[in-house]
Parts: C-alpha cells; sequence; structure tokens
C-alpha cells in the first residue's frame, strides 16, 4: 500500500487533533506525544512532508481544539503563571485581608 503525502499529512493532522485533544482534557502522556512526534518525524526523513508542512499542520489542529495559536497560548499560560506567582509573593496575612475584602 503506497501512501500519498496527501494522505500522509491528513494522518498527521487527525494525529496532532487527538494529541491537542487529549492534552486540554488532561489525559496525554508523553509517550502519546512521544509517537505523534516519532511519526512527524519518520514523515520528513521519507520526504513525506517537510518542517514547513509539519509546522503549520500542528498550527492549524491547536488553532482548531484551543481556539488560539500556540504562541498565544504559551503567552497565555505564561501570563497566569506570572500572576499566580505575584499573588503567592503577597504575605499570606495581606492575602487573607485582600481574600475578605473581595
Amino acid at each position: 500500500m503506497d501512501v500519498s503525502k496527501q494522505q500522509f499529512q491528513q494522518l498527521c493532522y487527525e494525529k496532532l487533533l487527538t494529541l491537542f485533544t487529549q492534552s486540554k482534557l488532561e489525559t496525554s502522556s508523553p509517550q502519546i506525544k512521544g509517537r505523534v512526534e516519532g511519526f512527524i518525524h519518520a514523515g520528513e526523513t521519507l520526504g513525506l512532508l517537510d518542517k514547513a508542512t509539519s509546522n503549520q499542520l500542528m498550527e492549524k489542529a491547536h488553532l482548531q481544539i484551543f481556539g488560539e495559536s500556540i504562541i498565544d497560548r504559551q503567552a497565555h499560560k505564561q501570563a497566569i503563571a506570572k500572576l499566580d506567582e505575584d499573588w503567592l509573593n503577597i504575605p499570606t496575612f495581606e492575602r487573607l485581608n485582600k481574600a475578605k475584602l473581595t
């Protein structure tokens, strides 16, 4: 069975959709991510897709599942982490007083 470039790219896209869906549901694992990365790498090695195409497929799947680009999501997660860090840097007694006021 010969697989065309278009068929292989569709399979990659479907695997990325599954990976991102599992990630969103927090049911993904490093093994699943590794399998998808390996599948994409195999396609690049065999000439069934190139790095630019794999990046486009990843971005498209990410946008479909998360509703934002990979870069935007990373920035959003970093902003939330910064807010959490800022909140935790406030002494406990001040945090408790602020929580009572709101």
